[in-house]
């Protein structure tokens, strides 16, 4: 009988190391967020209120596949626009638009090419455009610049 008990502890031990790792990596509450997180969560608010204000419908946010993400899709127009919000915080640095590097434009354009694969049929009367969103933050997380950039890439 101890050897039984001993057995599923060494079980129950493992299982619970196991189950605790796969959350750390995995199991993030949304409330749980990096101060980076929020930031950038704070930006992509910030954009998506400036392209309701022009009169564009969000489609979705965050949009994630195996191969890359896409944080806002809008439609306006006939265009559906891929945008991507970057931010930095502080004056130093690049601006933020300028650190979208080759990587991460070859990953923006493989999840727009799923999206537009999954959702959008084809139609001849739609455009696609890619935006860049470059929001900088003061020590304060106050927005201090913003720089929007469109059609920035190519299908």
């Amino acid at each position: 009988m101890a050897r039984t008990l001993i057995s599923w502890l060494n079980n129950a031990c493992t299982l619970f190391f196991e189950f605790t790792r796969f959350f750390r990596r995995f199991g993030k509450k949304a409330g749980n967020k990096t101060a980076r997180e929020r930031l950038g969560h704070k930006a992509e608010e910030y954009t998506a209120d400036i392209l309701r204000s022009k009169g564009y419908s969000i489609l979705t946010r965050n949009y994630t596949t195996k191969t890359g993400e896409v944080d806002i899709v809008a439609f306006k127009d006939g265009c559906v626009v891929f945008v991507e919000v970057r931010s930095r915080t502080g004056e130093n640095g690049p601006e933020p638009h300028e650190t979208v590097n080759f990587a991460k434009q070859k990953k923006i354009i493989s999840a727009a090419r799923a999206y537009r694969k999954k959702h959008i049929k084809t139609r001849d009367d739609l455009s696609f455009r890619f935006d860049v969103a470059g929001i900088r933050f003061n020590q304060k997380q106050q927005i201090v610049d913003v720089k929007y950039f469109e059609n920035i890439l190519s299908l």
